[in-house]
């Protein structure tokens, strides 16, 4: 029965593919290609404008304003710098942008249906060049099919994939099904942690009225259903850690006020509007999900806990302390057939109970933990150095004048 049902699925999103491609046919015959259009769109349209096409856009409009830069969005009340054309996430719509755009550029797969046409360029991003979670293929017999066809599918028009490492371009070959074109620029979200962090430090604490002498612990869980056949949520039990407790043993440790920006998945909070927070004293506690921008909170960040985020590498970039916090490994583990790497290997200190975060944090070593994180990123073959989207704009500039 679940075969049957699996299979009347996938005749229906290639129902529904073909209808998309013939919106894209008849856009792509009345409209020729606008040589200076960039379309742009992350986290599905959900995210709004963040993650690496947002560093991209803003490098390109700061040295080439002369440029059009459009922007695909879910939800059109999202706000936007002046110099982007939001445009909703439809299929008329997107079929439109698309079709009469020279380069695109996102951090996830284009919807199935999507047609590129002959001269139009595509650069895909990414949103987890490092990750804990298996993607795609690596996730063997726990990977919908739907899933496969549409990655290849997507896979098949991208002419650049921005890497950061040895161990990114072999899972993207090997999980992501594409075989073309790779350049090692690095993460373009990861540039504004290695430039602008005094800027941000000062910035979202006046935004928040956080004292300038308090230390910010930045928590960010990813969501728990692994599946993408069942509906992607944060459960409210699983923000089960007494932060209060967690804030009072990093003033202990530092001998400094701390206060903690929770942030959920983007995924998750495109479906609320703040989550309920009951723990401790929440006038230390804010609920930064609906901020556009996380690597703008990152910058500003002393400390990372997370479970499974990929934020956990991009903070070590720089030497950010992370601590990994997660109560449910056997039960995500099993979820996501594997993880990619042993999370009590990793230089990042792991627990699985509250008593023995708060032990890790008051245990940590700076001068052991930057030793330990450095070989980690080598073995890699990691390369972040604050330059990518000037390297990704080069890419995109060369398409655009050649």
């Amino acid at each position: 029965m679940e075969n049957i049902i699996t299979e009347a699925y996938i005749i229906y999103r290639r129902m529904k593919a073909f209808a998309s491609r013939m919106v894209f046919h008849y856009e792509a015959l009345r409209h020729p290609i606008q040589k200076n259009k960039i379309v742009f769109c992350s986290t599905e349209g959900m995210g709004g404008y963040g993650d690496n096409p947002k560093a991209i856009a803003e490098y390109l409009h700061a040295h080439y304003p002369e440029l059009e830069l459009v922007w695909l969005v879910n939800d059109m009340r999202k706000e936007f710098p002046s110099y982007i054309r939001k445009a909703p996430n439809t299929l008329m719509s997107r079929a439109y942008e698309y079709s009469t755009a020279k380069v695109w550029v996102d951090c996830h797969r284009k919807p199935y249906g999507t047609v590129k046409r002959r001269g139009q360029y595509y650069m895909q991003t990414w949103h987890g060049p490092l990750a804990f979670k298996p993607l795609g293929a690596d996730r063997g017999g726990k990977m919908p099919r739907i899933a496969e066809i549409v990655s290849r599918q997507d896979s098949s028009m991208i002419n650049v994939w921005l890497t950061n490492s040895d161990w990114n371009e072999a899972m993207i070959e090997r999980a992501l099904y594409y075989q073309g074109e790779k350049l090692r620029t690095g993460s373009p979200r990861c540039d504004i942690l290695f430039h602008d962090r005094a800027k941000w430090k000062e910035k979202i604490r006046e935004e928040y009225h956080i004292p300038s002498n308090a230390g910010l612990l930045l928590f960010a869980p990813t969501f728990r259903a692994g599946s993408q056949q069942r509906r992607r949520h944060v459960e409210a039990e699983r923000l089960n850690l007494d932060f209060s407790r967690v804030l009072s043993v990093l003033q202990e440790k530092t001998h400094k006020p701390w206060y903690l920006m929770l942030r959920l998945h983007p995924q998750v909070a495109a479906h609320m509007e703040a989550f309920p927070l009951n723990s401790g004293d929440t006038a230390c506690i804010f609920d930064v999900s609906q901020y556009p921008d996380v690597y703008e909170i990152m910058a500003a960040t002393d400390v990372l806990m997370t479970d499974y985020s990929s934020l956990a590498f991009d903070a070590s970039f720089i030497g950010m302390p992370v601590f990994i916090y997660a109560d449910d490994l056997g039960t995500y583990q099993s979820d996501r057939n594997r993880l990619y790497f042993d999370m009590k290997a990793l230089p990042y200190p792991f627990a699985e109970q509250e008593e023995e975060l708060l032990r890790n944090i008051l245990e940590f070593d700076k001068a052991s933990y930057d030793s330990a994180v450095h070989a980690f990123l080598q073995s890699l073959g990691v390369r972040e150095q604050g330059d990518a989207c000037r390297c990704a704009a080069n890419k995109v500039m060369e398409w655009i004048e050649g």
